[in-house]
């Protein structure tokens, strides 16, 4: 009996730990300066006061690109011109992005209490770090003190599922926030914001 209780206990230790923690992510090297002819864009989540144990899975376009964690950071290169960045945990959070080539941009993971009732009792949104943003001088501090994260090769497979599991709800969300009727609720991140 008591070897079944210790099986039972260990498998849940196991299915709970699986369910937070950066399931697509290994540690990573920082990356100082976008590539030629690039963009770089530094996702963070310098706080978990909200949220703790809970990653939070961010797209470009149809593509997952990362997750956070807390007090974590992952960086994405990628071409400049027109992303559309979003996550989803109690909400749909959606940043419409044009990219420079050869900048830096920034961008944060809030988080908040979320008062609906029967959701999980935080909000997590991703809002652009702007270059009149009274954040920006937080972005050096954030960067010493963040654990560097990166997609793990090993991952693609799972990413890949992950994607086409959540395939059409990003669909709509996507047409929502930037044809339909959510359109004026999507954040910008403006090509003058990359430093």
């Amino acid at each position: 009996m008591r070897s079944t209780v210790l099986a039972v206990l260990s498998l849940a230790t196991v299915l709970i730990a699986g369910c937070g923690g950066t399931r697509f992510m290994e540690p990573g090297a920082m990356i100082d300066a976008a590539p030629a002819g690039k963009a770089l864009v530094n996702i963070h989540r310098p706080s978990t006061a909200y949220g703790s144990g809970h990653d939070l899975v961010v797209w470009d376009g149809d593509h997952v690109i990362g997750n956070t964690h807390g007090k974590d950071m992952f960086q994405y290169v990628c071409e400049p011109g027109a992303h559309i960045f979003h996550a989803k945990h109690a909400n749909v959070s959606v940043l419409r992005a044009d990219l420079a080539p050869g900048k830096t941009y920034d961008i944060v993971t809030d988080c908040g209490p979320n008062f609906v009732p029967f959701q999980d009792s935080f909000r997590l949104w991703l809002n652009a770090i702007g270059a009149s943003d009274s954040r920006r001088g937080d972005v050096g501090k954030w960067l010493s003190r963040e654990k560097v994260l990166q997609l793990a090769g090993a991952s693609e497979g799972d990413r890949q599922t992950y994607e086409k599991r959540y395939h059409a709800d990003v669909q709509k969300y996507l047409h929502d926030f930037t044809e339909g009727e959510k359109k004026d609720k999507a954040g910008f991140l403006k090509l003058e914001d990359g430093r």
